[in-house]
């Protein structure tokens, strides 16, 4: 039994050379997709927006300069099913974890059950790859009691005046010991607007198409109010009822703000948390118990 690796790889890195590393054995076939061909399945029609993709025939020549392997070939859709199917015959199919190989190996009539999916090591941003939820390590965890009451309290009672059904946040900025904003998450045009006209996010799972949401959230709020008002945040704490969202997060580290009071949440696809944890911003996560 042989090794076959069937991968897109649109770009050649450290990632790859990995990867291939962990899968070749004496006997390995790598299967290269091709990119071109790739996009004629419609839920991959959005590869053609990666500028840096190299064609899969010099990727093909680019790997085998690595002398990592002998024997490559570059497929597509086009390729016959049975062809595919004779190759992975009784062989050991391994590929990574993503809607490229997932879309490619359904078109194929593959059984998945049949193959080995890897997704240990960092290959491409995909839809498998992006993690929706991850938990925070905050820097301090505190007791309610340890914290002024009224702050979070009213950034409690601010998100419970939302009307997004989806989630209710409120947040609090404080600076030089005196509340200057505070807001929840609200839609700018009417209160009512989801109500009347539905509301898109609807369709998509949390942490899916958040462009999509209809409402201003409640950090992004205050801090547009403090711009507005020509109030400087830099060295201000924020007490948000949830954990900010990426755009929020990338709003709070470039206005200045120094500690995030928060009761609970995680980070959207890992961003808000390396951005908010970036020693160039120095800022404090506090977790209220």
């Amino acid at each position: 039994m042989k090794n076959i690796i069937i991968a897109y790889f649109p770009a050649y890195h450290s990632g790859v050379k990995e990867f291939l590393m962990k899968h070749i054995k004496d006997h390995t076939h790598v299967i290269l997709l091709d990119r071109e061909s790739l996009e004629t399945i419609d839920e991959l029609e959005h590869l053609n927006r990666d500028i840096r993709a190299v064609a899969a025939e010099d990727m093909k020549r680019l790997i085998r300069s690595s002398h990592l392997c002998g024997e490559i070939s570059v497929e597509g859709p086009s390729s016959s099913s049975e062809r595919i199917k004779s190759l992975c015959d009784g062989e050991n199919v391994i590929v990574a974890d993503d809607e490229v190989s997932r879309a490619f190996l359904t078109l194929m009539d593959i059984d998945e059950s049949s193959v080995t999916f890897d997704n240990s090591i960092f290959l491409r941003w995909g839809k498998n790859t992006v993690p929706r939820e991850v938990e925070i390590t905050p820097d301090i965890i505190i007791d309610e009691d340890d914290l002024p009451k009224e702050l979070m309290r009213l950034a409690e009672q601010k998100g419970a005046k939302s009307t997004d059904w989806w989630r209710r946040v409120g947040a609090v900025i404080m600076k030089d010991g005196n509340v200057i904003f505070s807001e929840c998450n609200h839609h700018l045009l009417s209160q009512h607007a989801q109500n009347i006209e539905g509301d898109a996010r609807s369709n998509f799972k949390p942490g899916e198409r958040i462009e999509l949401c209809q409402f201003i959230h409640a950090e992004a709020s205050i801090i547009a109010q403090a711009a507005r008002s020509g109030v400087a945040l830099d060295g201000a704490s924020i007490f948000v009822t949830d954990f900010p969202c990426p755009p929020c997060a990338y709003q709070i580290a470039e206005a200045g703000i120094k500690k995030i009071y928060f009761r609970r949440g995680y980070s959207l696809m890992n961003t808000a948390k390396e951005i908010l944890q970036d020693k160039r911003y120095n800022i404090k996560l506090i977790l209220v118990k």
